[in-house]
């Protein structure tokens, strides 16, 4: 964590040294209104924004973002696979698997007391994830398998609240450098769970077979559900970073 604080300092240091609008007169923003911008941080993701310069010292902000995290949650919410009674002589396991995506919208305004460079901001962002698991048959004892028997989707939605600190540095004409630091504070999440798929043509009519793999079906969703909640319970607050680029006309 030091090293994460100590290395936006020195870029903030940086930056500012090497800023090549000389501020002199009227600030460079001075009859401009709207802008746009790309940004990248935490938990802003990867993303662009519409910048409103309607009232002077203020910046108003609209993005939306998103950020590959398959292959990183895939990593770390590990699923079992899940041993099923179908009243069958041979041993069956319920192997799930997930998906997941993200995707957020920001809103944010920025306070300039000097009108140019330092800025206070706050910020409202509103995250939602998705994940998509799909659970295939195994026969262990024959070593096949039947895919997708069993589904669950989950939609996760999270409102972060993000107060910071930055500064902004114009580099010529309209474009312009943002860099903040500061905190985000979690709002409890709101997720919605969903799961489907049956096994007809093997299970037939036999009922405990049914409950067996109905009960299984549960316990694979219930994996992530545990994984949310224990994120949840673990984390209330983040050390919030963002780094934008801008162009204002």
């Amino acid at each position: 964590m030091r090293v994460y604080y100590t290395g936006f300092i020195v870029g903030l240091i940086w930056a500012v040294s090497q800023q090549t609008y000389a501020f002199q007169g009227e600030s460079p923003k001075a009859g401009r209104t709207l802008g746009i911008g790309v940004l990248a941080g935490a938990p802003d993701l990867l993303g662009a924004e519409l910048k409103l310069l309607f009232l002077p010292r203020f910046e108003f902000d609209i993005g939306t973002g998103t950020l590959p995290i398959n292959t990183f949650l895939q990593s770390k919410v590990a699923l079992a696979p899940i041993a099923l009674d179908l009243q069958l002589p041979d041993t069956f396991l319920l192997v799930p698997s997930s998906s997941y995506a993200i995707s957020n919208v920001i809103l944010s305004v920025k306070f300039f007391p000097f009108e140019q460079g330092f800025f206070i901001k706050a910020g409202l962002n509103w995250v939602s994830m998705s994940a998509h698991l799909v659970s295939d048959l195994k026969n262990s004892t024959l070593g096949t398998t039947l895919s997708g028997v069993a589904t669950g989707d989950f939609a996760l939605s999270q409102l972060f609240l993000t107060p910071a600190l930055g500064y902004q540095i114009f580099l010529f004409s309209g474009v312009h450098l943002d860099l903040a630091l500061g905190l985000s504070i979690l709002f409890p999440a709101k997720y919605t769970i969903s799961t489907g798929g049956t096994l007809t043509s093997l299970l037939a009519l036999n009922a405990a077979a049914t409950q067996s793999f109905e009960t299984a079906k549960g316990q694979a969703v219930e994996q992530v559900n545990q994984a949310i909640q224990t994120y949840q319970n673990q984390v209330k607050y983040l050390p919030s970073i963002f780094l934008g680029l801008g162009f204002v006309f």
